[in-house]
Formats: C-alpha cells, structure tokens, sequence
C-alpha cells in the first residue's frame, strides 16, 4: 500500500518517526497503541483500525529492550493506493470469470462465487466492452452479477471480467494477513472502516490488477467517535 493523492488538496504525506508497540512491515496500516501503550503505533487487523495513525513508509521489528521508531505517514486526508488480492495472502491473482450466456446487463459464470458482491465493482478485460467498468447492483450465489447501468454493448458469450467488492463511496476495506493488501474475496461492506474513493484496473486478459483508492475512515485526529 503507498500515499496517493490528498483528498483534502492540502498538501503532500506528513510524515513523522513514530515509535512501534510491534513488529511493522513497510506500506502497512497502523493504528494509536492505546491498549498495551509499548509505542505510538501497533498493528490494525484485517477488520478493524480504530484511532488509525496512517501507513508505514519503513519497516521495524519491535523490541521491548530496544526502541524502534518508523516513518509514518499521519496526514487525515491521505488517500492510498491498495492492490487487491484474492483472499487473505498477498498478490493472489483474482478469479477471471467468462461469461457462459449472451446478455446486455447480467454476467453469468461457473465461477461466480457465494459471496455477495452488490455494490461492488465489474470490469470488462475483453470482448467489446474491454476497458469499461460497472457498478454491480443485484447478484445471485454462484450464478451472476447483474449491471443494469452496464455497458455499450451486449456481452458476449466468452467474454471476461474480474469483479471486486469496492466502488466510490464504499465504507470499507478488509486487509489481507499483513494488511498492506485489499482482500477482494470478501463480501462487500467488510473489513476496516474506510472511504473508497475509485478502483481502478489495468484491464490485462490473462492476469488482471486491480486496486482500491481509500482514506481511512476513523482516522486519530478525525475520528468516527
């Protein structure tokens, strides 16, 4: 995860070295140590970042015999860039659906998986309407995605598409294992509470990418309570 833009048009990241309460890898999310109170900052969980500080711009193992500090970025309004993967582990490659019936607004694929994703974000990586995305607005488990504001052009059977559960004006993003990814196996609505603001895909056939732009919603010096 890195610094993208600030949403607030005020500038640049705010960096300061910050002292850690545990271990921390680079472009991660933290959170004040307010619990245990060993540092500044400790880790967040893939579901929740209460009182969150920023991202990490360095590395650091903690110590209780030797102070650690890493440079963090504590700006509000900050906007990350945050690549999705498939489920909890890092760089997973997400699942390519092909559509298996001709439609102008439903995707149907064998692959289409439980996991409710309305409100989520589909992207077109071929046929005719390859480089366009839609908001998914009905899903049925295991059968389709539904786009009925969709497309110029009907999908044709054996068309491709990768669907992630985040678009403009979703709440929130749950973190892979070393919460520096977005986990985009999980039902839309889940995870740390933050400010989605774009998604974006480079819309590549054999291995699509896709991240999610977000503020971070109960941020310490903004926080939701």
């Amino acid at each position: 995860m890195e610094y993208s833009f600030n949403a607030a048009g005020l500038g640049e990241a705010i960096l300061r070295e910050l002292r850690i309460g545990a271990t921390v890898i680079k472009g991660q999310v933290v959170i004040y140590d307010i619990t245990n109170q060993l540092g500044n900052i400790t880790d967040a969980s893939t579901t929740a970042a209460a009182d969150s500080v920023g991202v990490t711009y360095e590395a650091g193992t903690y110590a209780a015999s030797t102070p650690v500090d890493v440079l963090t970025n504590i700006q509000p309004f900050s906007v990350y860039k945050c690549r999705g993967t498939l489920g909890a582990t890092n760089n997973t490659a997400l699942t390519i659906h092909t559509q298996t019936s001709a439609s102008a607004t439903v995707f149907s694929a064998a692959t289409v998986p439980n996991v409710d994703f309305s409100m989520g974000t589909l992207f077109m990586i071929s046929g005719a309407n390859k480089g366009r995305k839609a908001i998914v607005d009905s899903f049925t488990n295991a059968t389709s995605y539904t786009c009925t504001n969709g497309f110029p052009s009907s999908i044709a059977v054996g068309d491709k598409c990768v669907v992630v559960p985040w678009a403009l004006g979703c709440k929130n993003v749950q973190l892979s294992t070393t919460l520096d990814q977005g986990d985009a196996s999980i039902v839309v609505a889940t995870g740390i509470d933050a400010n989605v603001v774009d998604c974006v895909c480079d819309y590549n056939e054999s291995n699509p990418l896709v991240d999610v732009y977000f503020a971070l919603g109960d941020h310490f010096l903004n926080p939701r309570s």
